[in-house]
């Protein structure tokens, strides 16, 4: 296995920035799918726990209340239609 060049590095990683997938860095750069996928990873900070979008539990239920749906509540409030039914259901 080579090292990969600073150059080739300095590529990868532009080309990730914008965009590029794994697979036509790969093609343009000749580094190994698992070279780039490393190289990127930290290019893209994932959220960190406790960011998401917080909505008080009886934002939920009122909008229940008035008859919303899920798919509805989970529209309006900007979140997974999981998250709603979780959310109602840890409140009862």
């Amino acid at each position: 296995m080579k090292r990969l060049s600073p150059e080739t590095i300095a590529d990868i990683k532009a080309l990730r920035r914008i965009g590029h997938p794994y697979t036509e860095i790969v093609r343009k750069t000749g580094a190994s799918k698992t070279s780039v996928a490393r190289l990127a990873k930290g290019l893209h900070p994932r959220r960190k726990s406790g960011s998401r979008k917080k909505h008080p539990p009886q934002a939920y239920i009122r909008l229940r209340e008035e008859g919303l749906s899920f798919a509805q509540i989970a529209a309006r409030l900007g979140v997974a239609k999981s998250a709603v039914h979780r959310h109602l259901r840890s409140v009862g």
